[in-house]
């Protein structure tokens, strides 16, 4: 069997080769396409920028304080300003800012002008890190926006018949989320190596011989008559006014790896952080997720919130330190 993901990773190797003339590390190399690849190849997982406008607040102070946030596009703004009426209920003002680009927020948290930002995955954030040198810190992961099965001609997974046709995304995130899925339902099992990079390729058995196609999701629910089994984000199914629960058979868990590296989380320069843990708070509350649920009828849904193994950063390591060896200063001698 041709290993595509070998092929691909020796024609990466090629590329990097000239860049390796440059003197610059390997990790380097790979995180200097961070926008480009990031807008490109996990566009499917990112908000989109430019079509969300923000409200803006009348509020011009809170009597708590004001926190404040930098994001990019839909829906995450649509749930900030959520969060910022339930805020101003509690006496915060939320100021959002809304960026155009996929690197103005992280430079804004690593600036110090925002206490955080939501819009990006630990994925992003890993290649956003090595390449610009930083240690942005994911604090809590929010909301995931899961894909799923669809399917007018199967009924049940368990039933689906041998060389049936099932449509794929051809954006490559959202490919290796559909294939990871497929995996998860036991119609294929996927290379042992395999990763979030994952190619039909990559497919190491296929017992039921499907026939793999790729598509534009956004096309897919307008050919419901054209693949046996589609695989695509619940909200397409939504966009298109189709009763999701009708034709969907299987859905992305929280629990999965793709999930896990691609939920939106809440990202911040450094940890504790008062202000981005009540924003967070906020943002896993019941009111949310009623929100969440009545806005985005299951299109969207919320994940673990805060992070139990979330890293001390150097600042905190030395207060720490600074308080420690002035306690010690203080204790009476015998």
């Amino acid at each position: 069997m041709i290993n595509y993901k070998k092929i691909k990773g020796l024609i990466l190797v090629l590329m990097a080769a000239g860049m390796m003339l440059t003197g610059c590390s390997k990790e380097q190399e790979i995180a200097a396409s961070i926008q480009t690849a990031d807008q490109e190849e996990l566009d499917d997982a990112l908000p989109k920028a430019g079509e969300a406008e923000l409200i803006k607040a009348e509020v011009k102070t809170g009597s708590k304080g004001t926190i404040s946030v930098a994001t990019v596009g839909s829906p995450n703004t649509e749930i900030l300003q959520e969060a910022a009426r339930i805020l101003g209920e509690k006496g915060y003002l939320l100021n959002i800012e809304v960026c155009e680009d996929y690197l103005m927020p992280n430079q804004l948290v690593s600036e110090g002008k925002v206490d955080c930002n939501y819009y990006q995955h630990a994925a992003f954030l890993k290649r956003y890190n090595i390449e610009k040198q930083t240690n942005l810190l994911e604090m809590a992961k929010i909301h995931y926006e899961p894909m799923a099965i669809f399917s007018e001609k199967v009924g049940d997974l368990e039933t689906l018949g041998k060389g049936a046709k099932v449509a794929v995304p051809e954006n490559p995130t959202a490919l290796a989320r559909a294939l990871w899925l497929l995996q998860a339902e036991g119609l294929l099992n996927l290379m042992s190596d395999a990763d979030m990079n994952t190619v039909i390729g990559d497919i190491d058995e296929n017992p039921l011989g499907l026939e793999i196609v790729t598509m534009k999701e956004e096309d897919m629910l307008k050919n419901l008559n054209s693949a046996d089994l589609f695989l695509c984000h619940k909200g397409y199914a939504l966009k298109e006014g189709i009763s999701v629960e009708s034709i969907m058979l299987s859905m992305e868990s929280k629990d999965s790896m793709m999930a896990q590296e691609l939920a939106q989380s809440i990202i911040v320069s450094e940890y504790p952080n008062e202000n981005a843990e009540i924003l967070a708070e906020v943002l896993m509350s019941e009111e949310m997720q009623k929100f969440m649920e009545t806005e985005y009828q299951g299109s969207i849904y919320m994940m673990d919130g805060m992070l139990s193994d979330i890293e001390v950063t150097v600042k905190e390591e030395a207060e720490t330190s600074q308080a420690e060896g002035k306690e010690a200063a203080e204790e009476p001698k015998e």
